[in-house]
């Protein structure tokens, strides 16, 4: 199962953070990928969302809430699956010194597919992925 990580600082308060990530109305704002959002009832861990996506539809399913730190949404289309974890924390500057400085954004996207360790490998190094994920934070970062 490819994974791709990669993480920002976003020069706002965890709390203003949080606010965008945390919104599903927010979502197809800076979540690349995911079309209108629709449904759902809160941002509780088995809620579900319908999305569109070109001309297709899928749900996002959110799997993990810590307020303020961590959010883990499936997203689904057919039988693709995407599972997404957005980390934030306060960012505290150069070593750690000082109070925060803004927030360390963290996101992960895991695109469950089953192909076998070879398939894993070919597709560990696909560039539209790692694209989706940068062009993630990118839209993160200046809707923030």
């Amino acid at each position: 199962m490819p994974k791709f990580e990669r993480s920002i600082n976003v020069e706002a308060p965890v709390e203003n953070v949080w606010a965008v990530v945390s919104d599903p109305n927010r979502w197809t704002q800076w979540l690349e990928g995911v079309g209108p959002v629709t449904g759902g009832t809160g941002l509780e861990s088995g809620a579900t969302y319908q999305w569109q996506v070109e001309n297709h539809s899928g749900t996002v399913t959110v799997e993990h809430v810590e307020p303020n730190h961590v959010l883990t949404l499936l997203t689904q289309v057919g039988n693709d699956q995407d599972r997404h974890t957005i980390t934030v924390r306060p960012h505290r500057g150069f070593l750690g010194l000082g109070g925060a400085h803004g927030t360390e954004v963290e996101y992960a996207l895991d695109t469950l597919m089953r192909r076998g360790p070879i398939g894993d490998f070919l597709a560990s190094g696909n560039p539209a992925d790692q694209l989706r994920v940068k062009h993630t934070l990118d839209k993160l970062q200046a809707l923030v």
